[in-house]
């Protein structure tokens, strides 16, 4: 986190629409350095796609309890969901990653905000599973985009510090 560059006009994650405000950006900006710009999300999605594909992390979508869990943690409206899609450069036609994607850039920046409590009460209570079971299956989707729950924690925290300043 600590190695995320300094950019100007970094989106308030409390604002309206912060994510797509931000993948605007990442989409149209090419002079964003590498750490913070569209290569860095596209390394993010293809190494989750392989933890889904290759690894024990597959369960999250496999059929199976943790599957279920995932998708009833997943399956929320996301309003950029297809410009989230387009950094996935190995894709198809399978949207469950960028769902995967999708809520741990909502999970990284409720951390940044030191709102992690709250979000998981509100997944659980959305969701109907309790606290320890929605918290489990919201670790093992960390574990499987670690690179993409990083990027975003890094840029929430990024964003916080530097207002602060």
């Amino acid at each position: 986190m600590t190695q995320f560059p300094e950019l100007p006009d970094l989106p308030d994650p409390g604002g309206e629409l912060p994510l797509a405000t931000w993948l605007r950006r990442v989409s149209e900006d090419p002079t964003l350095p590498p750490a913070a710009g569209a290569t860095a999300i596209q390394h993010g999605f293809r190494t989750l796609r392989y933890r889904l594909r290759d690894t024990d992390l597959r369960d999250l979508v496999a059929p199976g309890p943790l599957a279920i869990s995932t998708l009833l943690i997943c399956d929320t409206y996301v309003d950029v969901l297809e410009a989230l899609r387009s950094f996935d450069d190995a894709g198809g036609g399978d949207p469950r990653v960028a769902r995967i994607a999708a809520t741990l850039e909502r999970l990284a920046r409720a951390c940044a905000c030191h709102e992690a409590e709250d979000f998981l009460s509100r997944v659980s209570f959305r969701t109907g599973l309790d606290r320890s079971h929605a918290g489990q299956t919201l670790t093992m989707m960390i574990r499987a985009g670690a690179e993409i729950f990083s990027y975003f924690r890094a840029l929430w925290h990024h964003v916080l510090v530097s207002t602060r300043n």
